[in-house]
């Protein structure tokens, strides 16, 4: 295992700051215990740059440009939430994260790219689905994307299920934002395990 530490950075908006009506609890966290449960032997340092409001197709390569000063080995990139909400048309919030997923990868010449698919809300929308399809079929060196979406719904949940991950139609509760990240670090550990075997 390698001596350095092992640099994540997850980029978001809200939804990666931790937002609810409660304290900020960024998913970060959790996905860090993950991740140093799987690699007990390695270095891990997580950082959370969520910014409530922002969008993938305006405010996100803007400030990727100056997350990527820095290296990193993984960058976890979920937008689109904001954009969707504003009526952005997809196509835009797609080239918005094209451009922040290369941005990432500059970071350094062997960052990765793990890109999680827009999560539901209250309200159904077909641009969501378009979006989503779109990040999972989305083909490119370094590049890895996860079905967040499917793996933590609204819709499908029981009140009961939907008061204790949910804070509101959009934002999640502390203990969502825990699952969250257990969710995206078992996908980021299974790719990482995955590609040191190959």
């Amino acid at each position: 295992m390698r001596m350095n530490p092992l640099r994540i950075l997850c980029f978001g908006d809200s939804l990666t700051s931790g937002w609810s009506s409660a304290p900020d609890a960024p998913y970060a966290t959790s996905l860090e215990k993950r991740v140093r449960a799987a690699f007990p032997s390695q270095s891990v340092f997580v950082q959370a740059d969520g910014q409530p409001g922002d969008t993938a197709a305006h405010g996100f390569p803007r400030r990727m440009r100056k997350a990527a000063t820095q290296p990193w080995d993984w960058v976890i990139v979920l937008g689109g939430t904001n954009d969707l909400a504003y009526d952005e048309r997809p196509d835009k919030v797609l080239a918005g994260l094209k451009e922040t997923w290369s941005l990432a990868q500059s970071s350094s010449d062997t960052t990765q790219v793990l890109a999680l698919t827009v999560p539901e809300a209250e309200w159904t929308d077909s641009d969501r689905t378009a979006v989503n399809a779109a990040i999972m079929s989305h083909s490119a060196p370094r590049y890895h994307a996860f079905d967040f979406a499917s793996a933590f719904p609204f819709h499908s949940l029981s009140p009961e299920e939907r008061a204790r991950w949910w804070d509101d139609d959009v934002h999640f509760t502390p203990a969502g934002y825990g699952r969250m990240g257990e969710l995206v670090g078992d996908a980021l550990v299974e790719i990482m395990q995955r590609d040191a075997h190959m």
